[in-house]
């Protein structure tokens, strides 16, 4: 290994990998348990392109090591278990899946570009029932004509907490 390749992987490469591991385990468990925000969501995306590139690099300043342990029965399980999810994960996303979490954000989406009074129902209330909640609450809201999205644009919340505020306190009602 040159002098320069020792000096990157010590000084550089070796730190970073670790750092922007951290990074990305971190903003990955936070957006799991459901708290996301930009910050999270673009600091995990945009993080986790330098943890690849840093990775990248760490693998190749190390590869006669790295080479040794492909050698071994737990690398090469961890090996085939790691293409699996990566063929589940890319079939996935184009959709071959019916249903799990892909649906469920799917209809969340529906839900926050729908009008006040097509998501009123949802939440087992009606439209007025709807508008007098949100009014309420100190929200700005024009008519039940308006969507969710923009509800939450004009009053600056995101859609989520939108439709945290139309869930009525108490038993859901099936009177509706």
């Amino acid at each position: 290994m040159s002098k320069a390749a020792g000096f990157l992987q010590r000084s550089l490469v070796t730190p970073l990998v670790t750092a922007t591991f951290a990074i990305v385990g971190l903003s990955g468990v936070l957006m799991l348990l459901d708290v996301k925000n930009g910050v999270i969501k673009e600091a995990h995306e945009l993080v986790g392109l330098l943890f690849v590139v840093a990775a990248t690099v760490h693998l190749a300043l190390n590869w006669s090591c790295f080479l040794t342990y492909l050698r071994k029965p737990l690398t090469i399980t961890l090996g085939v278990v790691a293409a699996v999810l990566v063929v589940l994960m890319l079939v996935g996303s184009q959709g071959g899946a019916r249903g799990g979490p892909h649906a469920i954000m799917e209809i969340a989406r529906r839900v926050e570009t729908a009008s006040l009074a097509q998501a009123a129902p949802v939440f087992g209330i009606n439209a007025e029932e709807s508008l007098t909640l949100l009014r309420g609450q100190g929200l700005r809201v024009e008519s039940q004509d308006d969507r969710i999205a923009d509800i939450a644009q004009e009053n600056g919340k995101n859609a989520t907490e939108i439709l945290t505020l139309l869930m009525a306190p108490g038993e859901p009602r099936q009177d509706h």
